[in-house]
């Protein structure tokens, strides 16, 4: 009985247009779905505060337990942004962009803080991946001239595992 008074409702002028309106909006609905880029999670403030594009995990591309903390987002001072990704109990993992210095200054960071490292190609740059005492533990640390942007240094605990961190890398996506 449903059926039939569907059925003739549709066969209507009146339910035509009905039928229509409802695919149209569903249309529209589906294209502004696919072609609308996800919401930054950088404040507006803290991208206008620096001249570089701001690079930032997407979410969904973690791994599973990791949360990038959208309230983290701040300014370290003048060109520099720091925000966190949390993990586990009480982990979390900083991270550190500012404007790309000289090669120079990379290279010394990198003698001074992480003497001992390894090169990793990834899809943002060369980075380098090591451990550094920051005065009282150890920490896993990733240096990252990421190519055309900004320098991007990451600290974690020692106990991150090292694809881990790196699966964390290639989630980065530029702030527009």
């Amino acid at each position: 009985m449903a059926r039939e008074r569907l059925f003739k409702l549709f066969n209507s002028y009146g339910g035509r247009i009905i039928l229509a309106i409802i695919t149209a909006a569903l249309v529209i609905a589906i294209l502004v779905l696919v072609t609308t880029k996800p919401t930054s999670p950088v404040p507006k403030n803290i991208a206008n505060a620096v001249a570089y594009p701001i690079y930032y995990p997407v979410q969904a591309q973690l791994p599973k337990g990791y949360r990038l903390d959208t309230s983290s987002f701040e300014s370290g001072g003048p060109g520099v942004v720091i925000f966190t990704i949390t993990y586990g109990k009480n982990n979390i993992i900083v991270f550190t962009e500012q404007p790309m210095p000289s090669h120079t200054v990379i290279a010394k960071y990198a003698s001074s803080y992480i003497p001992l490292h390894s090169s990793l190609t990834t899809a943002l740059g060369q980075a380098l991946y090591g451990a550094y005492n920051d005065g009282g533990t150890i920490k896993s640390v990733i240096s990252l001239p990421i190519n055309h942007g900004p320098w991007l240094i990451a600290t974690a605990p020692s106990t991150i595992n090292q694809a881990v961190f790196l699966k964390i890398l290639s989630a980065m996506t530029q702030n527009y």
